[in-house]
């Protein structure tokens, strides 16, 4: 799935431009830190411990421990925070088959790049399942779904920063990752990029 291809990518992506900011020799990042401390998009990022305040519960699912992190250099940071669900259930093609689903969230603060990769408009449609853009509460996003594994996807991007992706293995198809992404308060998250860390804004999840 495009989200699985992109998430080492994007990791590793950001924790170079971190350790570049942390160097002596700032000649290596010399306009990209200076226009990031001017513009209030990228004021920093919200702690991962305020994103984990929006990841719901599943019903049906064992929510795991919530990981996360906030790392920081220079004065720049992004923050990641993602949790897995586990669900043992009776599936019309596979019996007893185990179903998991990870959320992902993050916020890449302005970061210069690291949305490049999601925008990238695909869609397709055939036997094998499907990839397309939609959007989740106005924002920009996209589901997939591949019917030899089992597995679909669904991903949104906010305010040129933040990513929500969900990823589910043992489906039936996308609908279930569809549901779980309308029971995560995205305008919630968004009305956190308005309060720098967001710490006076309280998380929720959507009924």
């Amino acid at each position: 799935m495009k989200s699985l291809l992109l998430r080492k990518y994007i990791l590793s992506s950001a924790l170079l431009f971190l350790a570049g900011c942390g160097q002596s020799d700032k000649q290596s990042v010399p306009s990209t830190t200076g226009s990031m401390r001017n513009n209030p998009k990228n004021a920093g990022a919200i702690d991962y411990q305020v994103l984990e305040l929006f990841l719901p519960d599943i019903p049906g699912y064992t929510k795991g421990t919530p990981e996360g992190a906030t790392p920081t250099a220079d004065n720049v940071s992004y923050s990641e925070t993602n949790v897995d669900y586990t669900s043992q259930r009776i599936d019309g093609n596979n019996d007893n088959e185990a179903a998991s689903i990870n959320i992902t969230i993050y916020d890449y603060a302005g970061i210069p790049g690291m949305l490049e990769p999601y925008k990238e408009k695909f869609s397709f449609n055939n036997a094998e399942g499907y990839a397309k853009t939609r959007e989740w509460d106005g924002y920009a996003g996209w589901e997939t779904w591949d019917k030899e594994n089992n597995s679909a996807s669904a991903g949104v991007i906010m305010n040129d920063r933040v990513v929500v992706i969900i990823e589910g293995d043992g489906q039936n198809d996308a609908s279930h990752v569809d549901d779980v992404m309308k029971k995560i308060d995205l305008k919630g998250i968004a009305a956190h990029l308005n309060t720098g860390n967001g710490s006076s804004v309280t998380g929720k999840t959507k009924r």
